[in-house]
């Protein structure tokens, strides 16, 4: 299994960084074209909570995804698989969490990647593309405040 930390401070208040990192359809808005994610689709109405899933448009396709926890303002995990063939390939894990500072709001995210079958061997290789990913979600964010 891959881990990845990463943190950026963001100059808003912390219920509008949250806002906007559980709202999944707003994600297009934000994400660079270069970003692995095309944003997500919500699949179960109402508002974002424990038990939310949608599919999250990805480059390779699409995955199922659920909010597994939700402690709101401070707290966010994304549950993603990605399946073939009825087979599941690769499950991720997203935790965002947030907490307000003097300047905004400072975001921790861990990303935690498990590779499943012969792909386990492409995990070192995989840990560097997952940890560019990353913090270009994270700089994208931070962006999206400072428009």
């Amino acid at each position: 299994m891959i881990q990845i930390d990463v943190e950026r401070d963001i100059p808003a208040p912390l219920p509008e960084v949250f806002a906007r990192v559980i709202d999944i359809p707003g994600y297009a808005s934000w994400l660079p074209e270069e970003s692995e994610s095309r944003g997500g689709k919500l699949t179960s109405s109402g508002p974002v909570t424990v038990g939310t899933t949608y599919i999250e448009d990805t480059k390779h396709g699409p995955e199922a995804a659920e909010v597994v926890e939700l402690e709101e303002p401070t707290r966010v995990v994304f549950r993603h698989q990605f399946s073939k063939l009825g087979l599941t390939i690769e499950e991720k894990l997203h935790t965002y969490r947030l907490e307000a500072t003097d300047g905004g709001t400072r975001v921790n995210y861990t990303f935690n990647w498990k590779l499943r079958g012969p792909l386990r061997l492409l995990e070192r290789f995989g840990a560097r593309l997952a940890t560019k990913e990353r913090n270009l979600v994270l700089d994208a964010l931070q962006a999206s405040f400072e428009e």
